[in-house]
Protein backbone atom coordinates (compact mmCIF):
# COMPACT_ATOMS: atom_id res chain seq x y z
CA UNK A 1 0.00 0.00 0.00
CA UNK A 2 2.84 2.64 0.80
CA UNK A 3 4.70 1.86 -2.51
CA UNK A 4 1.06 2.73 -4.21
CA UNK A 5 0.90 5.81 -2.76
CA UNK A 6 4.09 7.02 -3.09
CA UNK A 7 3.85 6.08 -7.11
CA UNK A 8 1.03 7.95 -6.93
CA UNK A 9 2.23 10.91 -4.96
CA UNK A 10 5.34 10.76 -7.81
CA UNK A 11 2.66 10.83 -10.77
CA UNK A 12 1.37 13.87 -9.33
CA UNK A 13 4.20 15.47 -8.77
CA UNK A 14 5.29 14.66 -12.65
CA UNK A 15 2.34 14.79 -13.97
CA UNK A 16 2.09 19.22 -12.51
CA UNK A 17 5.48 19.50 -13.54
CA UNK A 18 5.26 18.67 -16.88
CA UNK A 19 2.28 21.05 -16.92
CA UNK A 20 3.90 23.41 -15.35
CA UNK A 21 6.76 23.06 -17.83
CA UNK A 22 3.89 24.04 -20.75
CA UNK A 23 2.81 27.14 -19.39
CA UNK A 24 6.85 28.25 -19.07
CA UNK A 25 7.29 26.50 -22.78
CA UNK A 26 3.64 28.46 -23.97
CA UNK A 27 5.11 31.74 -23.46
CA UNK A 28 8.63 31.45 -24.85
CA UNK A 29 7.46 32.67 -27.96
CA UNK A 30 9.05 34.15 -31.18
CA UNK A 31 5.88 35.91 -32.95
CA UNK A 32 4.91 34.52 -36.16
CA UNK A 33 1.96 35.21 -38.61
CA UNK A 34 -0.49 33.32 -38.31
CA UNK A 35 0.53 30.73 -35.41
CA UNK A 36 3.23 31.77 -32.79
CA UNK A 37 6.64 29.83 -32.21
CA UNK A 38 6.27 28.54 -29.25
CA UNK A 39 8.38 25.66 -27.06
CA UNK A 40 4.90 23.76 -26.32
CA UNK A 41 5.50 20.94 -28.10
CA UNK A 42 9.44 20.38 -26.95
CA UNK A 43 7.72 20.48 -23.72
CA UNK A 44 4.96 17.99 -25.03
CA UNK A 45 7.10 15.27 -26.45
CA UNK A 46 9.86 15.21 -23.13
CA UNK A 47 6.31 14.11 -21.58
CA UNK A 48 5.34 12.20 -24.20
CA UNK A 49 8.90 9.85 -24.47
CA UNK A 50 8.47 9.97 -20.15
CA UNK A 51 5.65 8.29 -19.80
CA UNK A 52 2.78 9.01 -22.21
CA UNK A 53 -0.16 8.82 -19.57
CA UNK A 54 1.56 11.74 -17.89
CA UNK A 55 2.29 13.74 -20.77
CA UNK A 56 -1.61 13.23 -21.24
CA UNK A 57 -3.03 14.02 -18.12
CA UNK A 58 -0.37 17.26 -17.95
CA UNK A 59 -1.96 18.29 -21.36
CA UNK A 60 -5.43 18.33 -19.84
CA UNK A 61 -4.60 20.00 -17.04
CA UNK A 62 -2.81 22.77 -19.20
CA UNK A 63 -5.57 23.03 -21.29
CA UNK A 64 -7.96 22.85 -18.10
CA UNK A 65 -6.55 25.72 -16.30
CA UNK A 66 -7.02 28.27 -19.71
CA UNK A 67 -10.25 27.15 -19.88
CA UNK A 68 -10.96 28.25 -16.14
CA UNK A 69 -9.39 31.60 -16.90
CA UNK A 70 -5.77 31.04 -15.91
CA UNK A 71 -3.42 33.15 -18.15
CA UNK A 72 -1.49 30.13 -19.47
CA UNK A 73 -1.27 29.85 -23.01
CA UNK A 74 0.99 31.84 -25.15
CA UNK A 75 1.24 35.16 -24.47
CA UNK A 76 -0.62 34.63 -21.04
CA UNK A 77 -4.04 34.29 -22.26
CA UNK A 78 -6.69 32.15 -21.13
CA UNK A 79 -9.42 30.16 -22.99
CA UNK A 80 -11.93 32.77 -22.93
CA UNK A 81 -9.70 34.99 -25.64
CA UNK A 82 -7.91 32.07 -27.12
CA UNK A 83 -10.86 30.24 -29.08
CA UNK A 84 -11.12 33.66 -31.30
CA UNK A 85 -7.63 33.59 -32.22
CA UNK A 86 -6.37 31.26 -35.35
CA UNK A 87 -4.54 29.13 -33.02
CA UNK A 88 -6.71 27.97 -31.07
CA UNK A 89 -7.08 24.30 -32.66
CA UNK A 90 -3.62 23.68 -32.31
CA UNK A 91 -4.25 23.68 -28.50
CA UNK A 92 -6.79 20.72 -29.23
CA UNK A 93 -4.45 19.48 -31.74
CA UNK A 94 -2.32 18.70 -28.33
CA UNK A 95 -5.14 16.79 -26.70
CA UNK A 96 -5.40 15.02 -30.02
CA UNK A 97 -2.38 14.18 -30.75
CA UNK A 98 -0.54 13.27 -27.18
CA UNK A 99 -3.71 11.18 -27.26
CA UNK A 100 -3.04 9.04 -29.96
CA UNK A 101 0.31 9.01 -28.72
CA UNK A 102 -0.82 7.68 -25.28
CA UNK A 103 -3.67 5.11 -26.36
CA UNK A 104 -2.09 3.63 -29.20
CA UNK A 105 0.86 3.19 -27.32
CA UNK A 106 3.47 3.08 -29.83
CA UNK A 107 6.79 1.49 -28.73
CA UNK A 108 9.06 3.22 -31.66
CA UNK A 109 9.93 6.68 -30.21
CA UNK A 110 9.61 8.05 -34.58
CA UNK A 111 6.23 6.22 -34.15
CA UNK A 112 5.06 8.46 -31.05
CA UNK A 113 6.69 12.03 -32.77
CA UNK A 114 4.40 10.96 -35.97
CA UNK A 115 1.42 10.21 -34.25
CA UNK A 116 1.76 13.52 -31.90
CA UNK A 117 2.44 15.28 -34.92
CA UNK A 118 -0.80 14.21 -36.51
CA UNK A 119 -3.08 15.08 -34.11
CA UNK A 120 -1.41 18.20 -33.63
CA UNK A 121 -1.65 19.49 -37.11
CA UNK A 122 -4.82 17.44 -38.29
CA UNK A 123 -6.62 19.54 -36.10
CA UNK A 124 -4.57 22.78 -36.01
CA UNK A 125 -4.42 23.35 -39.45
CA UNK A 126 -8.31 22.78 -40.85
CA UNK A 127 -8.97 25.12 -37.59
CA UNK A 128 -6.55 27.40 -38.78
CA UNK A 129 -7.85 27.91 -41.90
CA UNK A 130 -10.82 28.88 -41.26
CA UNK A 131 -9.50 32.35 -40.33
CA UNK A 132 -6.57 32.50 -42.60
CA UNK A 133 -7.47 30.26 -46.07
CA UNK A 134 -5.95 26.40 -46.63
CA UNK A 135 -2.93 27.65 -48.23
CA UNK A 136 -1.69 30.31 -45.67
CA UNK A 137 -2.41 27.86 -43.07
CA UNK A 138 -0.34 24.59 -44.97
CA UNK A 139 2.03 27.21 -45.51
CA UNK A 140 2.14 29.31 -42.23
CA UNK A 141 0.76 26.36 -40.00
CA UNK A 142 2.70 23.41 -41.46
CA UNK A 143 5.16 23.97 -43.77
CA UNK A 144 6.68 26.64 -41.44
CA UNK A 145 7.20 24.22 -38.54
CA UNK A 146 8.59 21.38 -40.35
CA UNK A 147 12.15 22.36 -39.81
CA UNK A 148 11.39 23.56 -35.96
CA UNK A 149 9.45 20.74 -34.95
CA UNK A 150 12.55 18.41 -36.36
CA UNK A 151 14.69 20.12 -34.34
CA UNK A 152 12.44 19.93 -31.48
CA UNK A 153 11.86 16.31 -31.56
CA UNK A 154 15.45 15.72 -31.33
CA UNK A 155 15.97 18.33 -28.86
CA UNK A 156 13.21 16.29 -26.74
CA UNK A 157 14.77 13.15 -27.33
CA UNK A 158 18.17 14.35 -26.40
CA UNK A 159 16.66 16.09 -22.75
CA UNK A 160 14.61 12.75 -22.24
CA UNK A 161 17.85 10.27 -22.69
CA UNK A 162 19.33 13.24 -20.18
CA UNK A 163 16.82 13.01 -17.22
CA UNK A 164 15.66 9.38 -17.62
Amino acid sequence: MKTQNAVLIKNIFITLAFASGLIIASNITIPFFPVPFTLQTLMLLIAIFYDVKIAFKSTLLYIFLGCIGLPVFANFENAYLIALHPYAGYLIGFIAGVALACYLEPKNLLNKILLFYAGLFGIGVPYLAFFVGLHEAIVGGFVFFILPETLKSILAYTIYRYIR
